[in-house]
């Protein structure tokens, strides 16, 4: 398997074993074809599957438990450490099939559940399909096996989603999703849901949403942002999804493997060849011969390049985590990726982007006269040394360890997150490497979630320092009041610890909500002062802690912090949407307070930044003021290459290697992704245009600026700045991470 093409070790065969089916579902859109696959067909796909190491195979149909044949092919995947999913409609699963699917480890099973009784029957097509699928459904809860729910979203049933979500929310269902109809439903004039009742759809789905936030209950892929794009798509404002990226940057085609029931094989469901047919059937080759050949690869390539599929729908985002967060959610990362595709695409930078292979990318780039600077065909990168004022990019990566924390703090972004579980320690290991060796760093952060914590933080530690990468933990600290840990940590080779430090006293209770946080905040700070271990501190700045910043200074200094990072509140990920948050205060409330602590700070001699804070507030300070455009000057902060891998699963949406190697140089590339960021999820108008600092400051979160405007914006008066990093020079002596002086490895690896 070509793994620098491939990944399937995160992704999905889908194995469509039959078109047939025992209900007559309105909406379906292969109604009346009965197509199958051979029994020893499906065997061997199902154990080419595990050979290549898929993180899921599902099963479906049709109604996979119509054949007779479906629990030999359970059998065959269970108890494998690849999860299997299978969609069924619930109604004809019997005890014996329970039985065994009980017996095994792995099994998922998603039951398709469109509404109430009488609205779930009337779209199934024979009565009593609802009192079967829930009975399923409950027996299935009853002999531990995982289950989720599927439900349509379409015209029969648009008034019944709530009351869909309240009948099963005691089941204990890994995700209970709500998707719309597909545009090539059956009977479309009966599932399409009218113009004029979009906002009551948009009303149901934000009722099932709150209310599945207050409980906790894991409702697919609903947000406010796909529930607005659902509601766009109702409207036919756009003909695609609001948030479906170019096809440059679709993971699918690259984790996916789908084969239909006669025999075809496809990466994607939506791309031309499944609509128009693909000339690729497994019952005439063998499946790795198909996939692992250059004819296969090429298709992909075309699929994933600027002009690919731009059709992308709900199929796709139930199993690609990055899909989901980038087309239903979508961070910041992934509005300067859409920047990063869209600028690419509209200059003609890049002919084909396929995922990972830098050799084709490279060989087919060709130049338009409007273009930026970009590699010549063929040619080497030339990197040369940074002109803002020899300050070198920042050689820190980012490497996260999984979700899973001891606190709950009010303003995290992952909060919300669904996915809570531990990243695998060879993942994690890889991870590493990648940074290492293909990206230059020599440095890492290692976050979560709560990364002290991790089952297997020491190894990972130990792994690191043996390939010379210097760790450092993100922490809350909480863990670090147990002295042993600590001596752990000192032993295993931690670099430093980059602590959370959000307030003080009951302050800090109040935000981590914990009653005895800052009890093992003091105890775990002062176990790192006993063993000689250095730390920096963050602080995030919000309403309940800015009469404290000066307090918080003078605290982490008297306990030998190295560094304090006051980081600006962002109201990004679930954030973005509210205009309620009761902890935000504004910039011009918390910025004479910030002035203060950041004197204060200039007295004492401990070094300050601020991250993400309008340069007009901290006038005096500019020095200090860190945005995304300065981010990459930082040697404390994360290099935007490794950050956006595409190989990781790092809350960021990815950054192909074709786009890394069309910049002239390493700071152009920074630069590049800095002002796509400050795109995608900042304002500046009115007075920001007259500022002498608009070029080098982000301006005002676009959350922000919906709910308090422009108002207290105060323009600089003077010539235009152009270089982001003329304020940094000032800071530039600073050396707690010695600087790079060496030549970046990355962009030899991604030529090779």
């Amino acid at each position: 398997m070509d793994q620098s093409f491939f990944d399937f070790q995160h992704g999905k065969m889908t194995i469509i074993l039959t078109r047939n089916c025992n209900l007559k579902c309105i909406m379906c859109m292969t109604r009346g074809n009965t197509s199958t696959l051979e029994k020893d067909q499906a065997i061997r796909l199902a154990e080419f599957g595990l050979k290549q190491g898929f993180s899921c195979i599902e099963l479906s149909g049709g109604e996979p438990f119509i054949l007779g044949y479906t629990k030999d092919i359970i059998k065959v995947l269970k108890n494998s450490p690849t999860q299997v999913l299978i969609t069924t409609n619930g109604t004809l699963v019997t005890d014996e099939q329970i039985d065994l699917m009980a017996s095994c480890n792995n099994i998922h099973v998603q039951i398709s559940l469109d509404g109430l009784a009488e609205t779930h029957d009337q779209i199934r097509g024979v009565p009593l399909s609802f009192t079967r699928s829930d009975q399923t459904l409950r027996r299935l809860v009853a002999r531990g096996v995982s289950v989720s729910i599927n439900t349509v979203v379409q015209a029969i049933n648009y008034r019944d989603m709530y009351n869909c979500y309240r009948y099963f929310s005691d089941v204990p269902y890994r995700w209970h999703g709500f998707v719309l109809y597909e545009p090539g439903s059956t009977n479309l004039d009966k599932v399409k849901i009218h113009p004029q009742d979009a906002d009551a759809v948009e009303s149901e789905l934000l009722r099932i949403y709150q209310a599945a936030r207050n409980e906790n209950k894991p409702v697919g892929t609903l947000t406010p942002d796909s529930i607005r794009s659902i509601k766009n798509r109702i409207l036919a404002k756009d003909d695609k999804n609001e948030f479906v990226h170019p096809g440059l940057l679709c993971t699918v085609p690259h984790r996916s493997i789908i084969v239909y029931p006669d025999g075809k094989i496809v990466p994607c469901h939506h791309h031309d060849w499944a609509r128009y047919g693909f000339p690729r059937d497994v019952s005439k080759t063998d499946i790795a011969d198909i996939i692992f050949s250059e004819d296969f690869k090429s298709a992909v390539r075309k699929a994933t390049g600027p002009s690919g599929c731009k059709g992308c729908s709900t199929l796709c985002y139930s199993f690609d985590p990055d899909f989901q967060r980038k087309t239903c959610s979508p961070s910041f990362a992934d509005h300067m990726l859409f920047g990063v595709a869209e600028s690419l695409s509209g200059f003609g930078i890049m002919e084909n982007c396929g995922r990972g292979d830098a050799r084709h990318q490279v060989a087919t780039v060709s130049i338009s006269s409007s273009a930026p600077s970009v590699l010549q065909k063929n040619a080497s990168p030339v990197w040369g040394r940074p002109p803002s004022g020899n300050i070198p990019i920042t050689e820190k990566g980012v490497l996260y360890v999984g979700f899973p924390c001891n606190i709950r703090c009010k303003f995290c972004y992952y909060t919300y997150n669904q996915t809570k579980e531990w990243h695998p320690l060879e993942e994690c290991k890889r991870d590493a490497s990648l940074f290492r060796e293909k990206y230059g760093n020599r440095f890492v952060d290692i976050t979560g979630g709560e990364p002290t914590i991790y089952p297997h933080i020491y190894e990972l530690l130990d792994f690191c320092n043996r390939i010379d990468l210097k760790p450092t933990l993100i922490t809350n600290v909480q863990a670090l009041a147990n002295e042993d840990r600590v001596k752990q940590f000192r032993d295993h080779g931690v670099f430093d610890f980059l602590c959370s430090v959000h307030a003080l006293g009951n302050t800090y209770n109040e935000i981590v909500q914990s009653r005895h946080g800052w009890n093992n905040l003091t105890e775990g700070i002062e176990n790192l002062n006993k063993h000689g271990i250095p730390w920096r501190a963050n602080c995030t700045l919000t309403r309940l802690n800015m009469d404290q910043l000066k307090d918080i200074v003078q605290w982490v200094k008297d306990r030998n912090c190295r560094i304090i990072n006051f980081i600006n509140f962002n109201p990004f990920e679930e954030w973005k949407a509210k205009m309620d948050i009761d902890f935000q205060a504004r910039h011009c409330e918390i910025g004479p307070r910030l002035v203060q602590a950041l004197e204060h700070c200039d007295r004492i001699g401990l070094e300050a930044n601020v991250r993400y804070f309008p340069f007009c507030h901290m006038k005096g300070h500019e020095e200090k003021c860190i945005n995304f455009q300065q981010l990459s000057y930082d040697r404390n902060e994360w290099d935007f290459c490794s950050w956006y891998a595409p190989e990781t699963r790092a809350p960021s949406d990815k950054l192909p290697d074709s786009v890394r190697v069309a910049a002239s140089s390493e700071e152009e590339l920074h630069h590049f992704i800095a002002q796509c960021l400050k795109k995608g999820m900042y304002v500046q108008n009115g007075p920001c245009l007259q500022c002498s600092h608009f070029l080098i400051c982000d301006g005002f979160t676009r959350q922000y600026h919906s709910r308090y405007g422009m108002e207290e914006a105060a323009p600089f008066r003077g010539p235009i700045l152009m270089q982001p990093a003329i304020f940094i020079v000032r800071r530039a002596g600073s050396a707690s991470i010695p600087m790079r002086t060496d030549v970046p490895v990355f962009q030899k690896a991604a030529l090779q």
